[in-house]
């Protein structure tokens, strides 16, 4: 991956980690206060927030948020699956595992990267960095 699909792949993740929250936080919402059938409590906006923070972290470039997202997507997915018995959303959930783990890729690949640019610096010295 070349720097420009790195970024991209990293902003796409962040960008379908929001999208993810504002889906779970519109439908967590619409349950409280409407449809007592859909059965969310207000503990399921921790999950909101932890969404959003592993989204903050996925834009901040960190590994371990972008793993982190993408464990919790499909953790959350056999769960619900063990409890209601069904498959539900599966469409949903691989569309966004599948944006989860090109920020995984992304992610470590800009560690990578940077780990590469570091060691070339300190092989041949920082050239801009030198007085003239």
């Amino acid at each position: 991956m070349d720097k420009r699909e790195i970024m991209q792949a990293i902003d796409n993740a962040g960008t379908g980690g929001l999208i993810y929250g504002g889906v779970l936080m519109f439908f967590t919402f619409l349950g409280l206060m409407f449809f007592p059938a859909l059965e969310t409590e207000a503990l399921d906006l921790i999950d909101v927030f932890l969404i959003f923070a592993l989204s903050w972290g996925i834009f901040s470039r960190s590994r371990l948020c972008a793993l982190a997202l993408f464990v919790y997507l499909f953790a959350n997915f056999i769960i619900v699956w063990i409890e209601s018995g069904r498959p539900r959303g599966i469409l949903f959930v691989l569309a966004f595992g599948y944006c989860f783990f090109q920020g995984v890729r992304g992610s470590f690949a800009y560690h990578r990267l940077l780990k590469e640019n570091q060691r070339e610096k300190e092989r041949h010295g920082d050239f801009y960095s030198r007085p003239y």
